[in-house]
């Protein structure tokens, strides 16, 4: 089906890529070959086949393209329009054949595509009328609606227009299925039925807008569906309870409120589910009463995680009179050392009033009520948003609970590490620390700052490895009153606190022994007055955050850093007494860097002759 390929080649120390057309009369034997099988495909008995058989028929239709700025002529493009036309009778054929909705649906949505890109008229106008043979028929319109397969129609108009009319057609869907179906069971059989023939052929639909709309129009049917829907649990309707209760609500909250007491006391996981996230993304929460709160709280005692997940983030939308009931609840909600059901507590809160509650209205043993439940948390990754902002308001709001949290953790890590292997990771990736630095506005900050620095005096496993960061976090860049709080152990002449120095700037910029070369010289002078061990502990410490880290560069060239890391030294390196501790230190700096540098070099040299 590919009219062209690609391939890349090297030429020295550049990679170039280029495309070629595929040759139309050495490739059209298999090509035809290949159109015979798939005429055959499309007259299989599964759908699943035939949808198949289509991806590949319009793989057929799509014209050469002009990749790595190849210049396609009209010759190349024409060249392949008989076959084009040849697949686009095979649709034709199909498409006359069947009566499958969910055929002529993907069908007319391709070609629907392939008419607003192509500039191929005879192409265009064979697409045009294959779309004008495809009945109009209910059957099609109702699949259409639950499949949500509007979005070819979209013609450039205002978005807002657009879905207008989308809304309009599926309101006229809705008045054709009410004229069908007027008792529940039939219509409960009938919807059923169709969302299985979507996923037996394996395709993902969106019912939601079109159930939404049945069940405002007529709430006595709708109320009905969902009794049905409760009583056959398993059924394919399950999981779509809640856009039936969305309009039972708007048009009478008294039986949306009976099916989802229906639901609660069923206590199953699907139906719970489907009501958790009509509060949680449908927003029933914003306009939820009092009686309901213990809907939300018996979901969120819910066993099923899910379920809890979706009720955690219902919190959040509570209306501001019942707002201090969500607090209520979110302070005895029981994540269970879960990090999703941790994002979804945190989530609750938030410095916008739109999207939570503002953090500003708990008090500090509200918050640390919280961080004694994300404590238990294994790791925190990437994806956590809330818990990362739960972090920065707790650093500026209670800076020293905050600081207790971490050092908690690492306690927690290294009991954990003799027991359960590495699982738990107590000091997370950078960029869940950042709000740390906020709390240098702290008049405490000396103080905190000290903490830590002190627990570095007789350090864990877990502290060697863990400590640097935070303090690095902590120390803003290693700013002024940072190098001030390490200062007073350097000038105590105690080889503990000395060397305990040396593993808190293992974290520091790579810039940091360059920008500080006063306080890099006394503490070098000094460690290795205070002997080897000590020496050699400072030394490693601040060798790391200089040349360890990150790096960049292109094939055939040094990495950038090495390259910067052997310039700098150079520069300062002179300033130092000849042969002095100081001056080895920034000397073997170089030494490493231009190490590294021909390392590179020999490596590249050698592959690129390969």
């Amino acid at each position: 089906m590919a009219k062209e390929g690609e391939s890349e080649r090297t030429e020295g120390y550049s990679v170039v890529l280029q495309s070629f057309p595929v040759n139309f009369q050495i490739t059209k034997p298999i090509r035809e070959k290949a159109l015979v099988l798939l005429s055959k495909c499309t007259r299989h008995p599964s759908i699943k086949v035939i949808l198949r058989a289509l991806r590949s028929l319009f793989d057929f239709l799509n014209p050469p393209r002009s990749l790595y700025r190849r210049i396609v002529s009209r010759d190349e493009v024409n060249r392949w329009l008989p076959e084009q036309m040849k697949a686009l009778r095979i649709i034709d054929d199909l498409v006359r054949r069947t009566k499958d909705p969910i055929v002529h649906l993907q069908v007319a949505s391709d070609l629907q595509w392939l008419i607003k890109r192509s500039d191929q008229k005879d192409l265009a106008g064979k697409a045009k009328s294959i779309i004008e043979a495809i009945p109009n028929s209910f059957d099609l319109r109702i699949h259409r609606a639950i499949w949500q397969k509007y979005a070819q129609d979209w013609d450039g108009e205002d978005f807002g227009s657009y879905q207008a009319r989308v809304n309009d057609e599926l309101k006229q869907v809705v008045t054709l299925f009410l004229t069908r179906f007027n008792d529940a069971e039939n219509a409960f059989d009938f919807l059923n039925g169709l969302l299985g023939r979507f996923l037996e052929c394996g395709i993902q639909v969106q019912p939601s807008d079109f159930l939404h709309l049945l069940a405002s129009a007529d709430p006595k049917l709708a109320t009905e569906i969902c009794r049905l829907i409760v009583s056959k649990s398993s059924s394919h309707l399950s999981i779509h309870l809640d856009w039936f209760l969305s309009g039972l609500r708007e048009k009478t909250l008294v039986k949306a409120m009976e099916i989802i007491n229906m639901v609660m006391e069923s206590g199953i996981a699907v139906l719970c589910s489907s009501v958790a996230h009509g509060y949680a993304q449908q927003r029933w929460a914003q306009k939820m009463g009092q009686d309901e709160v213990t809907v939300i709280e018996s979901l969120l005692a819910h066993s099923d995680k899910e379920v809890k997940r979706q009720a955690a983030q219902a919190l959040a939308r509570f209306p501001d009179s019942l707002r201090g009931q969500a607090i209520r609840l979110a302070l005895d909600f029981d994540i269970n050392e879960d990090k999703d059901l941790a994002d979804a507590l945190c989530g609750t809160f938030n410095t916008n009033p739109q999207y939570g509650i503002p953090p500003g209205q708990l008090d500090k043993e509200n918050l640390e009520t919280i961080l004694s439940k994300l404590v238990t948390v294994k790791k925190f990754t990437s994806e956590l948003h809330c818990v990362n902002q739960f972090f920065k308001y707790c650093s500026s709001l209670i800076p020293e609970a905050i600081v207790n949290f971490w050092l908690k953790r690492m306690d927690i890590a290294e009991k954990k590490d003799k027991t359960l292997g590495y699982e738990y990771e107590p000091i997370p990736h950078l960029f869940f620390l950042d709000g740390l630095e906020a709390i240098s506005l702290n008049p405490n900050y000396l103080d905190q700052l000290r903490r830590v620095r002190d627990r570095a005096l007789q350090p864990t496993s877990t502290d060697r490895f863990s400590l640097p960061r935070l303090f690095a976090k902590m120390s803003k860049g290693f700013s002024a009153p940072c190098l001030a709080v390490l200062g007073e152990w350097v000038e105590s002449d105690d080889s503990d606190k000395i060397t305990g120095v040396g593993l808190l700037v293992r974290e520091a910029p790579r810039e940091f022994v360059f920008s500080n070369t006063d306080f890099v010289s006394k503490i070098i002078e000094k460690s290795y007055a205070a002997g080897p061990d000590c020496y050699r502990s400072v030394k490693s410490g601040l060798f790391g955050s200089a040349a360890y880290g990150t790096k960049h560069g292109a094939p055939g060239q040094p990495m950038v850093e090495d390259v910067k890391l052997r310039d700098q030294v150079g520069n300062v390196s002179q300033r130092f007494q000849q042969g002095s501790p100081t001056q080895r230190f920034y000397l073997s700096l170089a030494e490493y860097a231009q190490e590294e540098i021909r390392d590179d070099l020999a490596r590249d040299e050698e592959l690129f002759e390969e």
